[in-house]
């Protein structure tokens, strides 16, 4: 029997009107009958002229305008309404992006971590894919909006039967010391085609297999990116394949950006491998598969595609700028081997001073402030960028525009009747600054557009010759991308066969079965390095289908369901959980420790709304700044997790003597 599978997120702007939906077929089907049971009539080709009908966008944005009103009357208090139960039993989540609502709507088939992770990461792609734009209905959103939901789907598909993307780390292949310096003499010689070609060096090099990295390249240490960044890569080329059914989904009569999130239940399956699957169905799994809401997205049902290069612009933070606009190259080598280069922008300056400055009218804009001096300072870099002052003389405009906006506050401001830094509101200086804030916000944001979206420095440079179409992902060939490839395949051409095998046995447990009898499984997640450490339960995926409800299928949603429980644990501030059942005994540690190794002990409890994650919002640099507010600073943290799952025969005290040994033996392979 097919499950039901109730999924959605709603974005809605300021005055309540619909920019965005992406949800089940299901939730889609659930919703429109219930507006039909309430007396609404539906016909979206306007062939009715006698009755006035709606279209079921119009409905959403009738109903769930209350539902905003609920929301908006507590966002501004304290602890503001995050999430209700409706009387179905379906859970609604409330969030923001930038000045957008976002509604999530989920039945119990999904988790709350599952949930809240989701929305984190939707809110972090549109500012991967966006920048500082805002998430509104335009022509840049809706080229774009394909990758957004592609990710979205992919993660949603296989966050359940992939801890890798539990925990938001990335998985890297332990490969010879032979294939790494291989890959890193390519990556130099990579370096020089590019500056040769470019008249620049790229600032990142990614080689990866599948959804894991092969080897990664900086070309300075200060252009290094974050954790969540390199994951966002990741995810980002494994979903690239998906997006070509959101193209399929595009409306042009309407302005709404909708998208339906389509789960396995929603595929046909023709091969063998799924009718296999089929015969060994046993009742006893099917509430399995309700509590765990949606079964793996396998590589195989995605169709192939013959590109061979796209060119995106991705806006990533580095170790010295807050947001950085990126021209990334994406280069298949085989079906699983792919090569990601990313060369900064020259204006990369003029990216982060122009989103700092968004971000902060955002932020005075919500919390009704206004701090003269912190807009000046931010108004006198912009003014003064070369980048930016190009832009003003190129459209013939004055270069102090901004300053005169801010110049006229002030006056305005003084008069006002409320305290210190806060805008009154209720009168009409208040509403005068508020104008002038907005007007600032919107004349920077077409600034951000014209230099980021209307342009690119390194893209096009070497295609003239090339006719390119300007719709989404349009495919580019060119020679620069055809003499990147022939170096790559000419430096490692030999090693692809032994990589992608390698990405399917990565770690094996037989490397620790003599020194820890007992042990099934274990997770070393460094979130430090971003890295993530774990054996397969299955060396190919035949095996795993046609073993879809054998033993090791039942051990993998246990030690899944688990990981799941120690993230919700770790939320209510539970830095070490275990727990027995009649097969295993589980055990979750997480530790801190110093630069040199020193542990750091988790002396007071940390109990946060937010998931544990390092997407949108770090839960562990949050926790570490709880406990060592005054080290952290002085000294980098590293966060350290470590689970084990041991057969239940063995006694707790070997147990916990086996993960202290576990400790040293992980640590030194992630150095490696």
């Amino acid at each position: 029997m097919v499950t039901r599978c109730l999924f959605g997120i709603f974005v809605f702007e300021k005055n309540s009107s619909l920019v965005y939906r992406f949800l089940t077929n299901d939730l889609f089907t659930y919703l429109q009958q219930s507006f039909i049971d309430r007396g609404y009539s539906f016909d979206e080709n306007n062939q009715n002229d006698l009755e006035i009908n709606f279209s079921i966008d119009d409905v959403f944005v009738q109903h769930f305008s209350t539902l905003l009103t609920f929301y908006e009357q507590t966002l501004y208090r304290k602890s503001p309404i995050r999430q209700i139960t409706l009387q179905s039993h379906i859970r609604v989540y409330f969030d923001l992006i930038g000045e957008n609502r976002v509604i999530c709507m989920v039945d119990e088939s999904f988790g709350n971590i599952v949930v809240l992770k989701a929305i984190n990461l939707f809110k972090t792609l549109v500012k991967f894919h966006l920048g500082a734009l805002p998430f509104t209905k335009s022509k840049t959103v809706g080229k774009l909006i394909n990758r957004i939901s592609a990710s979205l789907q992919y993660y949603l598909n296989n966050i359940l039967t992939n801890q890798a993307l539990v925990f938001e780390s990335c998985e890297y292949l332990l490969i010879n010391s032979l294939i790494h310096q291989q890959c890193s003499n390519t990556c130099t010689i990579l370096n020089k085609e590019v500056e040769s070609l470019l008249h620049t060096i790229p600032t990142f090099t990614l080689i990866t297999c599948k959804d894991k990295i092969v080897y990664m390249h900086f070309s300075n240490e200060q252009y290094r990116l974050s954790n969540s960044d390199i994951f966002l890569l990741l995810l980002n080329n494994t979903s690239r394949r998906l997006r070509n059914q959101f193209k399929l989904q595009k409306n042009p009569s309407s302005n709404i950006m909708a998208h339906i999130y389509k789960t396995n239940n929603d595929i046909d399956h023709q091969n063998l491998t799924s009718s296999a699957r089929e015969l060994t169905d046993d009742i006893r799994f099917s509430s399995t598969r309700r509590t765990l809401s949606l079964p793996n997205f396998p590589p195989i049902e995605i169709s192939k595609t013959n590109e061979n290069r796209r060119i995106e612009v991705v806006f990533m933070k580095t170790s010295n700028k807050s947001l950085v606009p990126f021209t990334m190259y994406t280069i298949q080598l085989t079906n699983e081997v792919s090569a990601l280069i990313l060369v900064e922008w020259k204006s990369s300056s003029a990216c982060s001073i122009l989103s700092e400055f968004i971000h902060q009218l955002d932020f005075f804009k919500t919390q009704s402030r206004f701090i003269y001096t912190r807009l000046s300072n931010h108004i006198r870099s912009i003014e003064t960028n070369a980048i930016i002052r190009r832009y003003f003389e190129n459209r013939k405009l004055r270069t102090n525009f901004l300053s005169t906006i801010l110049n006229d506050s002030p006056s305005i401001y003084k008069s006002s009747r409320k305290t210190k830094d806060i805008i009154n509101e209720e009168d009409d200086d208040g509403q005068k600054i508020l104008i002038n804030l907005s007007q600032m916000t919107d004349y920077s944001i077409k600034i951000f557009h014209h230099l980021f979206f209307e342009s690119d420095e390194y893209a096009l440079e070497n295609d003239q010759q090339i006719d390119l179409s300007i719709g989404d992902d349009s495919l580019i060939e060119s020679s620069f991308i055809q003499i990147l490839r022939n170096k790559l395949c000419e430096q490692l051409g030999d090693w692809f066969s032994f990589i992608e095998i390698k990405a399917q046995r990565n770690i094996t447990m037989n490397f620790f079965h003599n020194d820890f009898p007992g042990l099934v499984h274990f997770a070393f997640i460094d979130r430090f390095r971003g890295q993530i450490f774990t054996p397969g339960l299955y060396t190919d995926e035949f095996q795993q289908y046609m073993n879809n409800h054998g033993l090791e299928h039942l051990i993998e949603k246990k030690i899944l369901a688990f990981e799941l429980e120690c993230l919700s644990a770790l939320k209510r501030g539970c830095s070490s959980y275990t727990v027995t059942d009649e097969y295993f005994t589980y055990n979750y540690t997480l530790r801190l420790q110093e630069s040199n190794g020193a542990s750091m002990r988790v002396h007071k409890p940390f109990v946060e709304y937010q998931p544990p994650g390092i997407l949108y919002f770090d839960f562990y640099k949050a926790l570490a700044y709880e406990n060592y507010s005054s080290m952290i600073d002085k000294t980098s943290i590293g966060y350290l997790e470590l689970i084990c799952v041991h057969l239940r025969i063995v006694p707790p005290s070997i147990v916990l003597e086996q993960c202290e040994k576990l400790w040293p033996r992980l640590t030194e392979l992630d150095e490696q």
